[in-house]
């Protein structure tokens, strides 16, 4: 398959959406409002929190805010060119709650929402919740997409808001 495509957009959107910019693994937020979403910066898919077919919940995010690209391209892009990747981290899940910010996880377009109040951590998913008097005892005891979050953080797209 010949993917000059790729390049073309890479040279057009460089000084812009590039040089010297960092990426970061977002899961969408749509803030209240459904119809909001963005498109791919290469192939213009969609990106929003809708389960339709054609549509991705999380995205690579330029550390900027004003660029996303869905993992199709973002991929691509990574064989012809070396992409700054800002890495989720432990650490990051564990401040944003502390500050009281909602935690999103997103990977396959399947969604964890994480929330601290009163001091309890509420992990959200599929309609069901589970509560944690603490970080460490969520850590211990909750898995996300089966597996342990310390094992699955550089796989997931994240978003504290």
């Amino acid at each position: 398959m010949d993917n000059n495509w790729i390049e073309e957009c890479y040279n057009t959107y460089y000084k812009q959406y590039f040089k010297g910019m960092k990426y970061k693994k977002s899961a969408w937020i749509d803030y209240g409002d459904p119809e909001s979403h963005e498109h791919c910066l290469f192939c213009a898919k969609r990106i929003s929190c809708s389960d339709t077919v054609d549509n991705d919940q999380q995205a690579y995010e330029s550390s900027d805010e004003r660029a996303w690209l869905c993992s199709d391209c973002f991929e691509e892009l990574l064989s012809y060119h070396k992409i700054a990747l800002v890495p989720n981290t432990v650490a990051m899940v564990e401040t944003g709650l502390n500050e009281r910010k909602t935690v999103t996880f997103s990977l396959n377009n399947e969604r964890y929402v994480l929330k601290k109040t009163d001091d309890i951590i509420c992990v959200s998913h599929n309609e069901k919740e589970s509560n944690y008097s603490s970080f460490s005892e969520m850590v211990s005891k909750q898995k996300f997409y089966n597996k342990n979050l310390d094992e699955v953080i550089d796989k997931i797209f994240m978003s504290i808001t």
